[in-house]
């Protein structure tokens, strides 16, 4: 099979090691499991978050309620903000609150800071 570049080559390199010993660990020791199985299909949530919040500051420079929801819906996907969605979600908020923010904006932002324990 001759090699491509990109994703081929990955897939050829993987391919080429043993699926139960590659870099002296067992192939499931490399992953974050949940309940014993791999969870590679849903990237971490903070990193979600922080791809989403790019549109918001580059279509019109302000947050509005739609868009703090998919926000916040994407950090409660899994009914917890762990840290990293904390520090992801703060540093939107001070972000956001440089401009000029609907009152609306505003007190929902106190409200997720008070409710999750997102610092100021």
């Amino acid at each position: 099979m001759p090699l491509q570049y990109g994703v081929g080559l990955t897939l050829a390199i993987v391919d080429a090691y043993p699926r139960e010993r590659r870099n002296g660990r067992r192939a499931k020791d490399r992953f974050i499991t949940r309940n014993g199985v791999a969870d590679m299909a849903q990237p971490k949530s903070h990193l979600e978050i922080a791809l989403a919040s790019i549109p918001v500051f580059t279509n019109d420079g302000t947050l509005d309620v739609a868009e703090l929801q998919k926000l916040l819906d994407l950090a409660l996907r899994d009914k917890i903000v762990d840290e990293d969605e904390k520090r992801v979600l703060g540093n939107i908020f001070k972000q956001a609150e440089l401009g000029q923010l609907d009152a609306q904006v505003k007190h929902r932002i106190d409200e997720a800071r008070a409710l999750h324990g997102i610092s100021a």
